[in-house]
């Protein structure tokens, strides 16, 4: 059974309530994470661009 509230029957979720030491360790996890992302797709388009041109002998 599930404890997630049923929006087919209008349930409406309880809010969350937060302090504002957790609300600053978010935001720092969501930079955090945001950062990795950014670094990630970096490195993705670095290796998906197409190498240098070869000198031939």
């Amino acid at each position: 059974m599930s404890d997630s509230p049923d929006s087919s029957a209008g349930e409406i979720p309880e809010p969350v309530r937060m302090t504002d030491l957790d609300l600053a360790d978010l935001s720092a996890s969501v930079r955090r994470l945001i950062d990795q992302s950014q670094e990630q797709a970096r490195v993705l388009d670095h290796l998906a661009a197409d190498p240098p041109p070869m000198p031939l002998p």
